[in-house]
């Protein structure tokens, strides 16, 4: 019965700590986008990752029962981790919003001066180009 226990463990601690290494790579993919309209649905796949990861932590399986069963001396450092939970959730909300509202605000003016720059040096250049093709190919007025 122990050896099916700790099978059953082991899993867990693995299905785990494959979790974590997935949220490592989110987290430091996020950490190195500078793109703020692509964060936003990275965001997304966090706060629903993270939801994921610690419904399967703080399941009757998770990494409470694992930590109980074998170190229960641990089980206010376990329930300081799974406080922390809520925070994390909160703290992706947060910055949510935080790109939302850039990209609505600041970020919006920003695209809208480079768009209305591009668009009079687009004009400009058209009219440069008007005016070399007169010049050249059209005008025959000698001064």
């Amino acid at each position: 019965m122990a050896k099916n226990y700790q099978s059953k463990n082991s899993k867990a601690v693995d299905a785990l700590l494959e979790e974590h290494k997935d949220l490592r790579e989110l987290t430091e993919t996020i950490c190195a986008t500078s793109d703020l309209a692509l964060l936003l649905p990275m965001l997304d796949e966090l706060s629903h990752e993270l939801r994921d990861h610690f419904a399967s932590e703080e399941a009757p399986d998770g990494l409470g029962a694992v930590v109980s069963e074998s170190a229960p001396h641990k089980a206010t450092a376990v329930d300081h981790l799974f406080a922390e939970h809520a925070d994390f959730l909160t703290a992706v909300r947060r910055l949510h919003h935080t790109v939302e509202a850039c990209l609505a605000g600041p970020m919006a003016e920003v695209r809208t001066l480079a768009a209305h720059l591009c668009k009079q040096l687009r004009k400009h250049e058209d009219k440069e180009k008007d005016l070399l093709t007169d010049a050249l190919y059209t005008d025959i007025g000698g001064g």
